[in-house]
C-alpha cells in the first residue's frame, strides 16, 4: 500500500476524529462481538476478556497522571480489543450486527461509554486516551480499507 495513503489515513484519524472515535471505537467493538460458532465463541470470549481488561484500565484512571501511567497498558487493551474484532469480521461478521439484549457484552459497552467520557472530562486525558487509541483505530481502518479493496477488486473481475 502507498506509504502516502497510509500518511494521509493517519493524518485524517489524528486530525478529524477527536470525539467520532469516543463513540465509534466501542461501538463497533460490540457490534462485531455478538457471534455464535465455536472458533467466534473463542474469539467472542477473547473480546470479553480484552473488554473486561480495557474498563478496569478506564476505571484506574482519575487524573490525567493516572492516565500517563497507564497510557501503555490502555493501548495494548485497545489493540487487542481491535485484533479480536478485526479476526471477527474475518469470520463474515457485519458491522450491523446487534448485541443482543441480555448479553453480557451490552453491560461492558455502557460502562465502556461511561468511563470514556468520564475520563474525557478529565483536563489532558482525551489526548493521551486518543494516543493509545490511535493504533487500534489505524488497524481498523487499514482492515477495512484493503477490504474494500479486495471486494472492488472481485466485482471488476466479474
Amino acid at each position: 500500500m502507498n506509504s502516502n495513503l497510509l500518511a494521509l489515513r493517519l493524518y485524517y484519524f489524528r486530525e478529524k476524529s477527536f470525539t467520532f472515535s469516543l463513540f465509534f471505537f466501542p461501538l463497533i467493538l460490540f457490534h462485531l462481538l455478538g457471534c455464535s460458532h465455536s472458533d467466534e465463541s473463542f474469539l467472542r470470549e477473547r473480546g470479553k476478556a480484552s473488554l473486561s481488561a480495557l474498563l478496569q484500565e478506564l476505571q484506574g484512571i482519575t487524573k490525567r497522571e493516572d492516565a500517563l501511567d497507564r497510557e501503555s497498558r490502555l493501548a495494548a487493551c485497545f489493540e487487542e480489543v481491535a485484533e479480536t474484532a478485526i479476526a471477527l469480521r474475518e469470520k463474515g461478521l457485519v458491522l450491523d450486527q446487534v448485541v443482543q439484549e441480555g448479553d453480557r457484552n451490552l453491560s461492558l459497552q455502557k460502562k465502556i461509554l461511561i468511563e470514556m467520557e468520564r475520563i474525557y472530562q478529565i483536563d489532558g486525558c482525551p489526548e493521551i486516551i486518543e494516543k493509545a487509541e490511535e493504533t487500534a483505530l489505524f488497524k481498523l481502518d487499514l482492515h477495512e480499507y484493503e477490504r474494500e479493496m479486495k471486494l472492488k477488486k472481485k466485482e471488476r473481475k466479474l
